[in-house]
């Protein structure tokens, strides 16, 4: 593997022998508008939840900090499925010909 620039320079590419190369990548995101409200939501019930047994002692807290987690995320998953599966326009017949 080679890291380089692109062939404008204003980017960087990753070279590779490998036929089969699977890269991860992290990135630091500080921009909390990158983030729908479900994903922030779903993330603050489940902090509460990790945090309200040391901090309150009180283990019913925890448990409804994570029933609410469980059901924000349900609805957030929901959303992913929807915004996935959405339904393509027809095309008029005048622009499938232009295609054509």
């Amino acid at each position: 593997m080679k890291l380089a620039s692109n062939e404008d320079g204003t980017g960087r590419v990753i070279h590779t022998n490998e036929s089969q190369a699977v890269l991860l990548y992290v990135k630091s995101i500080t921009d909390p508008t990158m983030f729908d409200a479900l994903f922030a939501d779903a993330l603050s019930w489940r902090m509460a939840a990790e945090i309200a047994m040391p901090i309150a002692a009180n283990a019913s807290l925890g448990q409804q900090a994570m029933a609410n987690y469980q059901q924000v995320l349900t609805a957030a998953m929901q959303r992913s499925l929807d915004e996935a599966h959405e339904p393509q326009q027809a095309m008029s017949d005048l622009a499938s010909a232009r295609i054509c």
